[in-house]
């Protein structure tokens, strides 16, 4: 039942507190092209998090950056760069009230 053990890093003191969330819709839904952009988010390592969702938008990426300017890089070189994107639209939480890796079982 365990698949893994990690450590909960504060992200302020590793030059990671700045964490936007980017919906990504691609130009087609395909397989193909589903599975090469789930392929090239592999490579990018400040995408913390990825989900393919139902309907629209097609992705949710959870990014972590040093702050505004290195999200922009991130964003513009590598971000709108991945195949198939045809739209980027990010967001930025004013407060992370929960964060929890425990799951809610007995």
């Amino acid at each position: 039942m365990i698949a893994g053990y990690s450590a909960v890093v504060d992200r302020e003191a590793v030059g990671c507190a700045y964490e936007p969330i980017v919906w990504v819709t691609l130009t087609s839904v395909t397989r193909e092209s589903m599975l090469e952009f789930e392929q090239a988010i592999q490579t990018v390592p400040s995408i913390i998090e990825a989900a393919r969702m139902m309907g629209q938008p097609d992705y949710l990426l959870r990014v972590v950056a040093a702050d505004a300017d290195a999200f922009e890089s991130i964003y513009m070189d590598e971000l709108a760069a991945l195949p198939h994107v045809q739209t980027l639209t990010s967001q930025l939480a004013m407060k992370v009230v929960k964060r929890t890796t425990a799951l809610p079982i007995a």
